[in-house]
């Protein structure tokens, strides 16, 4: 009996060290290139600005996967579910305040 414990004792733990190493930390997003892999999937920080263009005011936007990929009104990035997204107004945005931000989906 106690041969049969010890062995089976043995066996779990090969299986947890089995399961443990198969598991990822979630941080690659499925579906993107590995080019595209966002470094920190914890976090994603999106900077705004009030820019004028012919007379009229836009928002520029970018994000803290693609820093130099400045857009202006409209801007997709790709997060992680479970991934904080912080909205920071950029410096010298012209922008007062947040009032609300929502899905377009």
């Amino acid at each position: 009996m106690k041969k049969i414990l010890i062995l089976l004792t043995g066996i779990v733990f090969i299986i947890t060290i089995l399961v443990a190493g198969a598991c990822s930390n979630g941080k690659t997003p499925i579906g993107l290139a590995k080019e595209e892999i966002i470094k920190d999937s914890t976090r994603v920080t999106i900077y705004l600005k009030a820019i004028e263009i012919g007379g009229e005011k836009h928002l520029q936007m970018y994000d803290s996967n693609k820093p130099d990929d400045k857009v202006v009104d409209t801007l997709s990035t790709w997060v992680v579910p479970g991934t904080k997204v912080i909205w920071k107004l950029d410096q010298n945005s012209g922008i007062k305040k947040i009032n609300k931000i929502g899905s377009s989906k």
